[in-house]
């Protein structure tokens, strides 16, 4: 009966394997990758859609000037759209000079909205002014929603006053949530603003004058309606080791209603010295 057992056993993990070997794509070679630019280069557009994407998820750095060509491409909203969408996913930050050119001067909207998400996944300072400016685009939500993203994803000190204003000003309960989770995970630059770094003097004065402290902004998200929002705050909040954020930390670790949010503040005062009952 064991036997029999181990057989199907083994027969069952073979099948297993090979149906995973059926499933997994086909191994691409160098020379794939001169066809796909080749037809981004001189295709129908449909051609040129395909090879961008393809191109984009390969992460091949040889990509990287034919799709800022493309991305220049004036003919076609599509095709440059696709193209900061494949940058962004190849990761090659000799792209952001062109990139933080082509989000000041693209005329259309989804276009620079795929521009932002781009250059936060680059997470490039030099794209803040552009990205800050892009805060308060009027045409697209979704322009105002990635650059607030990306700047979150940057994390430099020039981006907490505008990322103020957004969360002091939102029409939009997503441009609200974003910027305020960008500005949580700012935490640790925030607080070289607070102690006057001269090396972030952009925006810093207002932010100091706006707000009373770091600290302050994180307690009030503890009690915000978004779980994942009150589980950043918890965290950065853990890097406070004084009195009152330990007492707010407790508190949550009780009351919180979000089994995971509790968890972090327990894990947060664990790191602090403090057992949490």
């Amino acid at each position: 009966m064991r036997k029999q057992r181990r057989k199907w056993y083994r027969t069952a993990v073979l099948l297993a394997l090979f149906l995973g070997w059926l499933a997994m794509p086909p191994p691409v070679m160098a020379a794939s990758v001169d066809d796909l630019i080749l037809s981004l280069e001189q295709g129908g557009q449909d051609q040129k859609l395909n090879a961008i994407r393809r191109l984009g998820s390969l992460k091949d750095a040889r990509a990287l000037r034919p799709l800022l060509n493309s991305l220049q491409d004036r003919s076609d909203d599509l095709v440059r759209r696709e193209s900061a969408r494949a940058l962004g996913l190849i990761g090659d930050k000799r792209a952001v000079p062109v990139l933080v050119t082509r989000l000041k001067e693209e005329r259309v909207a989804v276009v620079r909205a795929n521009i932002a998400e781009a250059l936060g996944k680059l997470k490039d300072p030099r794209s803040v002014e552009a990205l800050v400016n892009a805060t308060e685009d009027s045409d697209l939500l979704w322009i105002r929603l990635n650059a607030a993203w990306a700047l979150g994803e940057i994390r430099d000190g020039r981006a907490i006053a505008p990322l103020l204003n957004m969360f002091g000003t939102a029409e939009h309960v997503l441009i609200h949530n974003e910027a305020k989770i960008a500005l949580i995970k700012s935490a640790d630059v925030w607080k070289k603003v607070e102690r006057g770094d001269k090396t972030l003097v952009y925006g810093a004065i207002k932010a100091r004058k706006r707000i009373k402290t770091l600290k302050g902004f994180l307690i009030d998200m503890l009690t915000d309606p978004n779980d994942e929002i009150r589980l950043m705050a918890v965290k950065a909040l853990g890097k406070y080791a004084d009195a009152e954020g330990i007492e707010y930390l407790r508190r949550v670790a009780v009351r919180d209603n979000s089994p995971k949010v509790r968890k972090a503040a327990k894990n947060g005062l664990a790191k602090l010295g403090y057992k949490q009952d």
